[in-house]
C-alpha cells in the first residue's frame, strides 16, 4: 500500500542515515557481519529521519490536501502561484 511505501521509506531512511557514508568494510566491523540491524545514533540521535522523508511527507501532504480541494471544488488542473515579480 501507498502507507507502506512511506513507512518503509521513513524505516530505511532512519537505518540506514548515520552508516550512509560508511564502506561495507567498515559497516561490519562496527555492526558485525548482518550489518545494522537496530537504529544507531549517528551525528543525530538514533531513528531520526533525513531532509529526504520529510520532503516526502511535505510532497505527500500536498498531494493530499489538492485531492480533496479537487472533491470539494470540482478543480480539475493544479492551482496556479503567480508571482509578480
Amino acid at each position: 500500500s501507498f502507507l507502506g511505501c512511506l513507512l518503509g521509506g521513513a524505516a530505511g531512511d532512519a537505518l540506514g542515515n548515520p552508516i550512509a557514508q560508511e564502506t561495507i568494510e567498515t559497516i561490519r566491523s562496527r555492526h558485525g557481519n548482518a550489518g545494522v540491524v537496530d537504529m544507531v545514533a549517528g551525528a543525530r540521535p538514533a531513528g531520526s529521519n533525513t531532509h529526504g522523508t520529510q520532503l516526502t511527507a511535505f510532497t505527500t501532504e500536498g498531494l493530499i490536501r489538492a485531492n480533496v480541494r479537487r472533491r470539494m471544488h470540482g478543480e480539475q488542473r493544479p492551482p496556479r502561484l503567480d508571482c509578480a515579480g
